[in-house]
């Protein structure tokens, strides 16, 4: 994402030059045709800005080992861990459904 608002912003960035040098040799200058460049030219540097400070936060966050934990989805049942066979099943079974056993289990979340 921050590299297609670098590009973007480059891009007007790079449109708002040529159309200035337009202006300059066809002598069309008017207040709106300014402003337009002016304010074109602001919201380009702001886009590359924006994909910069979006670039320098990923960086960060890979230098302090920050990892998002994956979400996990609402279908998703939690599994447990056979104290008897080492398998794991979903939490809502009364008891392991390959060995039978019904002991105390341990929590996963998957």
């Amino acid at each position: 994402m921050a590299k297609l608002f670098k590009t973007t912003g480059v891009l007007s960035f790079l449109l708002i030059v040529v159309l200035f040098f337009y202006f300059v040799a066809t002598e069309e200058w008017n207040l709106v045709s300014i402003l337009s460049l002016v304010l074109s030219a602001i919201l380009g540097l702001a886009l590359v800005a924006v994909g910069d400070l979006m670039d320098r936060v990923d960086r960060l966050e890979e230098n302090l080992n920050i990892y998002r934990q994956p979400e996990i989805e609402e279908d998703q049942i939690q599994q447990v861990t056979c104290s008897n066979c080492g398998k794991k099943y979903d939490m809502d079974y009364p008891k392991c459904p390959y060995c039978g056993h019904s002991g105390s289990s341990k929590i996963e979340i998957r």
